[in-house]
């Protein structure tokens, strides 16, 4: 099992967080956190990933809405289904979702679809996954 972080930035529809390459993963975790205020409006975030043979697929539902939210606030994906929406936790603390049913991606990219984007406040993603092949690297 490996962890991996994202450069801060803001959050745009189509942005690459993660790019995988040798092989496919599981994801065991996936957490956006917020690390500057997010403004104003109507904001959701979902992911996605776009494999590099396949088609590109979404492995959430969108969250609930991320306007306003302080520093601290997570973005959590639950993994119980493809379409099930993250928990936004605005307090920075949540029970840790175990992702139930193993979301498996082949090598690719993990995007984000993000509406009324892009964020005005910055964002870190966070990936927790197991490689299902020797030599898979994220980054």
């Amino acid at each position: 099992e490996k962890a991996v972080t994202n450069t801060t930035a803001v959050i745009t529809t189509g942005e690459t967080i993660f790019t995988i390459a040798g092989g496919p993963i599981e994801i065991l975790a996936l957490v956006a956190r917020c690390v500057t205020a997010n403004g104003a409006g109507a904001q959701t975030l979902q992911w996605s990933a776009n494999p590099t043979d396949g088609a590109a697929a979404t492995f959430s539902g969108a969250s609930a809405d991320v306007a306003s939210v302080a520093a601290g606030a997570l973005v959590v994906l639950q993994g119980t289904t493809l379409v099930t929406a993250p928990i936004v936790a605005t307090t920075g603390v949540t029970l840790g979702q175990q992702v139930t049913n193993g979301i498996v991606i082949g090598a690719g990219i993990i995007t984000t679809t993000y509406t009324g984007g892009p964020s005005t406040g910055t964002w870190q993603h966070h990936l927790y996954y197991r490689p299902l092949s020797r030599g898979v690297t994220v980054t």
